[in-house]
């Protein structure tokens, strides 16, 4: 096999240009043959690509094969264009070359309401008369003349085809008029495709079913949101079909040069700052400019609808790479994400490493940094979080923090925390709100948590960022330790400062903590934990009704939005309840025994602190120690006596003393 021979490439689309390329690249001279100057135009300059352009019939074809020594032919024509495809196939096979048809990746497309399958043009056209309403063809200028014979009312017809000379001249030909014509260069996002039907009053979309790189997905979800019917001309092609890999892999045989299949090249996940282009760096805009295709979500598509390149609905990982997998011709690939790649952007999948891929950041204007600008406050000293798509303890950050910035993921998400602060009297704060930042339907608002009524007007979708400002600087105790008569108090025992402060240190307390506060009383216990960190959250069980009263009021009284309340008698109930990293056991009810059994089973390794009255209590709490294993173990009782004012004197009166039994389970967990 000598060195001279060639491959001979029909290319009629984008994924002509891209294999032709991609062949190039790897050392094999290509011959390329396109119908049009404009298809001519679209290619980029290469020295091992060489441009035939013009129609050929079947003659024509097999004297170019004849007369060069061609390896094989690869027919990457449209998929519709089944007389082109016949013409070459039948030229290949007369001069003995092998013929190897490209497909597509057709993505698969399950919706499936008001759609209607055809098998051709003639069975779109019978349906379409008996459909009513206008209808956008994206099917391409060749079949325009037999649409517009065939459609009884033509004046219903609204095309779309390439911005060419040609193409408008065959819509002129076929009788249609200048304001029936849309005349545009793709690809087309979904949002695109939407606008064109809605300002034509579509209520049609007749297409192709041809891949994404034709945009039919695009296509079939436009016609899904807008709720409108669409005819589907299914893709008429039966001859045996290659795909990239296949086609490269078969290639390899044929020219004995092993062709790249991975992709090569650099990925770049691009932060576009809020989403207009204006906001967009320098550096962001040139990866877009040298980009050959671009993922991201279809809000952000939206926002670069102006480069040329294919447009994916992806911005999962995994998804990029295996795509990119499947496609090896795209070698600058970008992923954009909404404002800078490191603040709460779907990019920490891409700081893994991968054998694809090299990987490059580039950071975007941040929505806070925009934000805090905007409003004119610094925010080195805020306190960062996020509600969009999770969950925070975000009224324990406020009562934390002067300043706290956050993201929500809609307007009810934003109201919720507003009305949440006024049942807690958390009325003495700034509330600065801010949406569709950096467009011109921009809103930044100045509130208070009162007026959650006047920001009714704003849409309920989309992403919502709020600024909180606390009108004085209160700081909190690292260790919260609290005076008895702070909290609200009843009939129902509570355990003391003297003894909580001491119990509290030995529960040792961690970030992100799980707390089972179990015969809660008063709440005391879980109000000290919940306000050690905005990360723990603590679930309060509890047996009476007036004390699950009790704890609702102290909850609400010093604000501790993190803890759970459960009207139950354990063990009962704490089976659901998520796993607990501290347990703290306050009032067992007899039941000690049992709530021990299922800590051990939900997890082996919890801290667990039991504070004892009754020598009975005492010596069942002896009992697990035996019974469990542990480390970490301390007992010991407290006498605390209290000083109250007689007259001019100070009386010390005595409380009852209670045992502190704390340890550290230490089963196996199930990890």
């Amino acid at each position: 096999m000598t060195n001279h021979k060639k491959l001979l490439v029909y290319a009629g689309t984008q994924d002509g240009r891209e294999i032709a390329l991609l062949l190039a690249d790897n050392g094999i001279e290509t011959d390329v043959c396109v119908a049009t100057s404009y298809g001519e135009e679209m290619f980029v300059s290469h020295a091992l690509i060489h441009i035939r352009t013009g129609r050929m019939n079947a003659e024509e074809m097999q004297q170019l094969m004849e007369e060069n020594t061609y390896l094989a032919v690869i027919d990457a024509t449209h998929p519709y264009a089944t007389e082109v495809s016949k013409n070459i196939f039948m030229a290949a096979e007369s001069v003995h070359l092998p013929y190897y048809r490209y497909s597509r990746d057709v993505e698969e497309i399950t919706y499936e309401k008001n759609i209607h399958y055809v098998d051709s043009i003639q069975d779109a056209a019978r349906l379409l008369n008996q459909m009513p309403g206008k209808i956008l063809l994206t099917t391409g200028s060749k079949d325009l003349h037999t649409f517009a014979k065939l459609v009884e009312d033509k004046e219903r017809l609204v095309v779309r085809v390439l911005p060419s000379i040609e193409s408008i001249s065959l819509c002129e030909q076929a009788g249609i008029g200048h304001k029936q014509m849309i005349a545009m260069h793709g690809p087309f996002s979904v949002a695109m495709n939407e606008a064109i039907l809605m300002q034509y009053q579509i209520q049609i979309l007749v297409t192709k079913e041809t891949g994404t790189i034709g945009g039919y997905p695009a296509k079939l979800e436009a016609a899904r949101k807008a709720n409108i019917q669409t005819v589907v001309i299914r893709n008429p092609e039966l001859q045996k079909q290659y795909n990239l890999q296949q086609l490269l892999e078969v290639l390899t045989s044929i020219t004995g040069r092993k062709l790249q299949l991975q992709p090569t090249g650099e990925l770049v996940v691009a932060g576009i700052g809020m989403g207009a282009e204006e906001g967009m760096t320098l550096a962001v805009r040139n990866a877009l400019q040298q980009a050959d295709i671009i993922f991201g979500a279809e809000r952000m598509l939206q926002t670069v609808t102006g480069y040329r390149v294919p447009l994916l609905p992806l911005y999962q990982k995994e998804k990029i790479l295996e795509y990119l997998k499947r496609h090896p011709e795209y070698r600058h690939p970008v992923v954009i994400m909404s404002g800078d790649v490191g603040f709460y952007s779907g990019s920490h999948a891409f700081y893994e490493e991968n054998d694809r891929m090299r990987v490059t950041f580039l950071p975007g204007t941040s929505s806070i940094s925009y934000f805090c600008a905007k409003v004119g406050i610094d925010w080195q000293d805020c306190h960062i979080t996020s509600m969009h798509g999770r969950d925070a303890n975000l009224i324990g950050k406020l009562c934390r923090y002067q300043k706290v910035f956050s993201l929500f993921s809609n307007l009810s998400e934003v109201k919720n925390v507003m009305q949440t602060m006024c049942r807690y009297h958390m009325e003495k704060y700034y509330i600065y709100l801010g949406s569709q930042l950096s467009y011109p339907e921009e809103q930044i608002r100045r509130l208070n948590p009162r007026q959650c009524h006047e920001i009714s007007d704003l849409p309920e979708k989309g992403l919502y960022v709020v600024l909180f400002l606390k009108e004085e600087k209160v700081d909190m105790p690292i260790f919260p330790s609290i005076k008895d008569e702070e909290f609200i108090r009843g009939n129902v025992p509570m355990t003391k400062a003297g003894v909580r402060d001491l119990s509290l240190a030995r529960m040792q307390l961690c970030e992100n903590a799980v707390v089972w506060d179990i015969g809660a009383g008063t709440g005391s216990v879980s109000v000290c934990c919940a306000l050690a960190s905005d990360t723990i959250h603590v679930y309060a069980v509890e047996q009476k009704e007036e004390a699950v009263a009790l704890i609702q009021q102290n909850k609400e009284h010093f604000a501790a939005d993190a803890i759970s309340i459960i009207h139950k008698k354990a063990p009962e109930g704490l089976e659901k309840l998520p796993t607990p990293t501290h347990v703290f056991i306050g009032g067992s009810g007899g039941n000690l025994s049992e709530i021990m059994r299922l800590v051990w089973i939900k997890n082996p390794r919890a801290r667990v602190v039991i504070n004892a009255i009754t020598l009975e209590t005492i010596a069942e709490a002896i009992q697990i120690l035996s019974d469990y294993a542990h480390t970490d173990e301390e007992i010991m009782q407290v006498s605390v006596s209290q000083a109250s004012k007689a007259g001019a004197y100070h009386l010390m009166q005595a409380q009852n003393p209670v045992s502190i039994i704390s340890f550290t389970l230490a089963g196996e967990s199930e990890e």
